[in-house]
């Protein structure tokens, strides 16, 4: 909720084991725009310049809401490192 765009830093949510009834109640909050609860205690919010995951089983992967990889793709392994400063990006200021 409090990401800046040019920090430098990856934001994140890391969610825990969650039943079906935690995903009901948190999914439509998301959808309608409200956001996670910040005191649910199975949701971690944090900040880095790289993370490196790994997973016994296929990850589902979602960046900035566009899907990365599905099951089928067998990925378990994902690094991802922020570069600063390297996407430039052109805008008409009227």
């Amino acid at each position: 909720p409090e990401a800046m765009l040019d920090d430098g830093l990856f934001d994140y949510i890391h969610a825990g084991p969650l039943h079906r009834r935690d995903l009901a109640a948190l999914l439509p909050r998301l959808f309608m725009g409200r956001g996670l609860p910040l005191d649910h205690p199975k949701l971690w919010l944090g900040r880095c310049r790289r993370v490196r995951l790994h997973c016994e089983s296929a990850l589902v992967v979602h960046t900035d809401g566009e899907l990365f990889s599905v099951p089928e793709d067998d990925v378990r392994d994902l690094d991802i490192e922020l570069l600063p400063g390297t996407l430039r990006v052109l805008a008409r200021l009227d």
